[in-house]
């Protein structure tokens, strides 16, 4: 009916203006709590006037961001080892060189148990109490998680941001120890999807190996490939040739940081 108005608040995640659908819908909801305008009606009998007060006095603590904070490890390198190796969440493998690898166990996986711990274990080989190689944090789905839903990333998403074609192969960690390429699947150092790593990096030559070598030697960090084996390894997308796709280089520390995409572009 073009004679009736609805008047509401509550449900702005999108912070849409407050007079919306042909005129007739108004939504007061400013998110006031977070220090953005008070949104009231003026209604007389001609019209109806949208007014908003400036909200200066607020909780500056409670801002979207602090709400959907991504998890995080505040302490050392040894206060995280001790809770890994303490954790019945984390699943714990030494090989025989001395190399240690961490990663969160299938109970943490499906009971959904993440945290700062969980979040970290994901592909983290530690040799003498330091980082020899290392993946990415746990990250997550479009709306799995209270940080990843599109209410929150409408407050903590900056633009302009990039889009990534991902292909479809299996994680690869390669490094460098002792002077020699460290290849790294999941969270093993053997096996056969080491082996398909090392097929792929073979095909790149002694000269790129060597230079991939003595890259990750001299700057203590991990070139993190997705690796495409249509052979051994076959995916739902399918491909005619064997790949390494360089996704990221990442420090091997036990705080995530990853290169900056153009820099590493470069390098690669």
């Amino acid at each position: 009916n073009e004679d009736e108005i609805l008047i509401h608040a509550h449900r702005n995640v999108f912070n849409v203006p407050a007079r919306q659908w042909n005129g007739r819908c108004y939504n007061l909801d400013s998110s006031i709590e977070y220090g953005n305008p008070l949104r009231i009606l003026k209604i007389t009998d001609k019209r109806i006037q949208v007014i908003e007060y400036e909200n200066p006095i607020y909780d500056t603590e409670l801002r979207p961001h602090r709400l959907h904070q991504d998890v995080v490890f505040k302490g050392t390198g040894n206060d995280l080892l001790d809770q890994l190796n303490s954790s019945n969440l984390i699943v714990k493998k030494l090989f025989k060189n001395g190399i240690i690898s961490y990663n969160f166990s299938h109970k943490a996986f499906y009971d959904r148990k993440w945290n700062e711990l969980t979040c970290t274990a994901r592909g983290l080989f530690v040799k003498d109490n330091n980082v020899v190689a290392r993946s990415y944090n746990k990250f997550f789905n479009w709306g799995e998680r209270e940080n990843t839903k599109s209410s929150a990333l409408h407050d903590t998403m900056k633009f302009p941001v990039k889009a990534f074609l991902k292909e479809n192969g299996f994680l690869a960690m390669v490094s460098s120890l002792d002077g020699k390429l460290l290849m790294c699947s999941k969270s093993s150092i053997e096996g056969e999807f080491v082996g398909y790593i090392k097929l792929a990096l073979d095909k790149l030559g002694e000269k790129k190996k060597e230079a991939i070598n003595q890259y990750c030697e001299k700057h203590n960090c991990t070139f993190v490939f997705e690796c495409v084996d249509h052979i051994h390894d076959p995916h739902i997308v399918e491909y005619a040739w064997d790949h390494l796709y360089l996704l990221d280089i990442i420090d091997n520390d036990f705080t995530f940081k990853m290169m900056p995409y153009d820099k590493m572009v470069k390098v690669a």
